[in-house]
């Protein structure tokens, strides 16, 4: 799978969505959820969409992440 230009090869057993915390770091930094985009002073542009993903290896929870490109300040 790819975003944003880098491959992601590390999928979740359970439905074979990407994992957060195994993306690359130069990608990894530039996800949050948009509580967390908030906390940090950002609001989610209009039309912005999200790509879900298991935040740990080990979890089947499902959250939204949104890259620093569908924000801006509030």
């Amino acid at each position: 799978m790819r975003i944003e230009g880098f491959d992601v090869t590390y999928l979740s057993s359970y439905d074979g969505l990407p994992v957060k915390n195994h993306l690359p770091v130069e990608l990894k930094e530039r996800f949050k959820t948009e509580n967390q985009w908030l906390e940090s002073g950002y609001v989610l542009v209009a039309g912005a969409v999200g790509l879900e993903m298991h935040p740990t290896a080990v979890s089947r929870t499902l959250c939204t992440y949104y890259l620093d490109t569908q924000v801006e300040e509030r």
